[in-house]
């Protein structure tokens, strides 16, 4: 609405079917009018989730947030009450899941702990990598740290969450990226996918496992859910895809069957030609078990998805070189993820002087996937994703995990935000309680 574009953000209810809109109010924070604290704005880490809690008829609503020229995120909860007009409630935060420049953000409700909870990478890897935050939960805020992380560059993480899922008492994900910030090696490292278990109260790590691991070879856009109807979080649909070392984006995508360990219960299943995923889509499980997302993507010449790596042809790749090109090597939140940046040569370069010169940005998420075809997937629980291995023969029935014993809730769910930051967002300027980390 003014020339920082800050927008005004809204929920809007409608009816089941589409037909027609209930309700809308807006979310937008009254310091955003007032003070360009807290908005919602198209800069850094394009994000938008909405999740319900129904124990409390609340939503939480966490988007894009903007602070003057600073850029973080912002989650606001919203009482759902209809007698209500859709006010914001307590819980979540105003600005900053963690420090820094906010990354790779993913978001689930656990019906069992009554909390939503919220997965978050930042450019600011000390202190923090891939991080767990509750957001009912505002007395301390505590964060804990799941997995180390490394930044690629400015606004840009090679640690980037994949999926968030409530099972039974736990929350069980996957992420990609390095098993240790050392291993990104300026660059020239590999990521890697990791599955874990994880108590929703604090995030309390119970079991972690890197499952998917390469050499020359990037794995990434790993996505997660609940396959079949069986009690117990046995069997999981798995999804994750693999690039050459300098490319952005996957050049073949793969399924396969986990079991609650992380283990593989089928071999991976290639549907490069069938299907794709993007970094931000959520797997859906279905009432019947099936898992289901949806996605745009434009057809190359022979009818299959036209992957990002690839020319109209379906064969030929884009070129991707880290010696005479740019190629960004992780997200890059601040330029959006679907732009990559191929050529950055001039002839002071050397050998790379006869190269196209100068830096050109493809934005394959619009001028190169331009349709009006959307294809929804679905993965079928009654059959198998590849061929079953031993370790399916291994799973025995259960209606729940062995570690659920009953936990204690929160005494403290939701009170109202205390200690935020008045001052400027800049690094540094920190909050009264030092604890709560809530920096620019």
């Amino acid at each position: 609405q003014d020339k920082n574009l800050e927008y005004e953000p809204h929920i809007v209810e409608v009816k089941p079917d589409l037909s027609k809109e209930i309700r809308r109010g807006s979310i937008m924070r009254p310091e955003c009018p007032a003070d360009q604290k807290f908005c919602y704005v198209l800069a850094g880490a394009k994000l938008e989730y909405l999740e319900y809690d129904p124990s409390r008829d609340v939503y939480a609503a966490w988007h894009s947030g903007g602070w003057g020229g600073h850029v973080a995120d912002v989650l606001t909860v919203v009482e759902a009450d209809p007698s209500l007009d859709l006010p914001i409630g307590c819980g979540g935060w105003s600005w900053a899941c963690i420090g820094g420049h906010t990354e790779g953000t993913r978001m689930a409700y656990h019906p069992e702990w009554e909390d939503f909870g919220a997965l978050c990478t930042s450019d600011i890897v000390k202190d923090n990598g891939l991080s767990y935050v509750p957001v009912l939960q505002t007395s301390g805020r505590p964060q804990t740290i799941i997995s180390d992380s490394a930044i690629s560059g400015a606004q840009s993480q090679t640690t980037w969450p994949g999926s968030l899922v409530a099972c039974d008492c736990h929350f069980y994900m996957v992420w990609h990226g390095v098993q240790k910030e050392a291993d990104w090696n300026g660059g020239d490292g590999t990521t890697d996918i990791a599955f874990a278990r994880i108590e929703p109260l604090d995030g309390k790590v119970l079991h972690k496992k890197w499952i998917v691991k390469g050499t020359a070879t990037r794995e990434r856009t790993t996505k997660l859910a609940i396959l079949g109807t069986a009690k117990g979080c046995q069997r999981f649909a798995f999804g994750y895809g693999e690039l050459s070392s300098f490319y952005v984006y996957p050049e073949r995508y793969f399924v396969a069957e986990l079991d609650g360990e992380g283990n593989f219960i089928t071999d991976k299943l290639d549907v490069t030609a069938i299907t794709e995923w993007q970094e931000d889509e959520k797997w859906v499980t279905l009432g019947n078990g099936d898992v289901a997302w949806g996605t745009t993507w434009k057809r190359n010449d022979n009818g299959n998805p036209h992957h990002v790596t690839m020319k109209p042809d379906g064969v030929t790749r884009v070129r991707a070189d880290k010696k005479c090109g740019c190629s960004y090597h992780g997200h890059n939140t601040g330029y959006g993820y679907t732009l990559l940046k191929e050529f950055h040569t001039s002839p002071s370069w050397g050998e790379c002087k006869d190269q196209p010169g100068g830096c050109q940005y493809r934005d394959w998420g619009s001028s190169g996937f331009k349709t009006n075809e959307m294809f929804v997937t679905s993965l079928k629980a009654s059959l198998r994703l590849g061929t079953p291995n031993s370790n399916d023969a291994k799973i025995v029935a259960r209606d729940r995990h062995p570690d659920c014993d009953p936990q204690p809730k929160p005494s403290e769910m939701c009170r109202p935000e205390e200690n935020e930051c008045d001052a400027d967002p800049c690094p540094g300027q920190t909050c009264d309680d030092p604890d709560t980390k809530k920096f620019g």
